[in-house]
């Protein structure tokens, strides 16, 4: 069995390019490092070195040795922290999204629910490190190990109070909100590149405080945005001044996905059947409060 540090050894002599300058990042003596890559060469049975009067060069196959050793020694560090978040995941489902609204729709005591957004960039380096059992995003992931199911979709609205004048709207464009302040939590996923890049002249005020997030919408005139599954979200739920107009633009509506590996589908199930049926009532909220208004 070669030993790691063998490995090490290796690698480094690599990035380094000579035994003195490995020898230095090793804190050991050229000596030392020269018989342990003399051993692992003895050991593998291969030529894994040109042996020049002045210099030590790598052959092909050591250069590949290198990469090879190199995938080792990443999956010993990691293996550590693998086996601790597949022994949490085994104890406690850990639910993280990339978009706000999951994180009004889950309400279940059993999970661990990450309430920073993550990027939907990692998604499967997340679920295959066991970081995460199920994942919320607007992909659809579909490979040999993961799976995404549909939920809902989720539609952008504009919250507007009287002194607006699309006040009197029963629908409105991007195009329409042009030029107009708007007031917007901070963590608003993919929602932020689609606002931005869809209301031209627009300025939007950013508040990453829910609580003076509050307070500007109460005491302000200002514009926000909602969607048909964030009414539940205490804010919005008291926000009586302001009329509820849907954004019919085809950007303005994003399909949620929850993605998981394919062996924990089981073990996921119930969380997903929860936001199933709270996005479902979520909808039916928003569309009995638009009827209403």
């Amino acid at each position: 069995m070669i030993e790691n540090y063998l490995l090490q050894y290796l690698v480094t002599f690599a990035e380094s390019g000579s035994l003195s300058a490995a020898s230095k990042k090793l804190h050991i003596s050229a000596a030392s490092v020269s018989r342990g890559l003399k051993k692992l060469e003895n050991q593998l049975d291969t030529p894994l070195f040109t042996h020049n009067p002045q210099r030590l060069t790598l052959t092909s196959a050591g250069k590949y040795a290198v990469l090879e050793a190199k995938k080792i020694l990443t999956a010993e560090k990691q293996f550590p922290q693998l086996v601790k978040n597949y022994y949490q995941k085994e104890n406690t489902l850990t639910v993280a999204t990339s978009l706000p609204a999951p994180i009004i729709l889950l309400n279940s005591s059993n999970i661990n629910l990450e309430k920073k957004l993550i990027s939907p960039n990692n998604i499967q380096q997340n679920l295959l490190s066991h970081e995460y059992s199920v994942i919320f995003s607007n992909q659809e992931i579909q490979t040999t190990n993961i799976e995404s199911k549909f939920i809902i979709k989720e539609s952008l609205s504009v919250m507007l109070t009287p002194y607006n004048s699309l006040y009197g709207n029963n629908t409105v464009t991007f195009q329409d909100l042009s030029s107009n302040e708007f007031i917007v939590l901070s963590n608003l996923g993919p929602w932020k590149t689609i606002i931005e890049q869809n209301i031209l002249h627009a300025k939007f005020i950013y508040q990453n405080s829910l609580e003076s997030f509050n307070e500007l919408i109460q005491y302000s005139n200002f514009p926000l945005f909602a969607t048909n599954l964030s009414l539940n979200s205490p804010c919005f739920f008291k926000n009586t001044k302001r009329k509820i107009i849907p954004i019919t633009n085809p950007e303005a509506s994003l399909n949620i996905y929850a993605t998981y590996l394919k062996s924990d589908k089981t073990q996921v199930a119930p969380i997903i059947h929860q936001i199933s049926e709270n996005a479902k009532k979520a909808d039916e909220l928003y569309s009995s409060t638009l009827k209403m208004q």
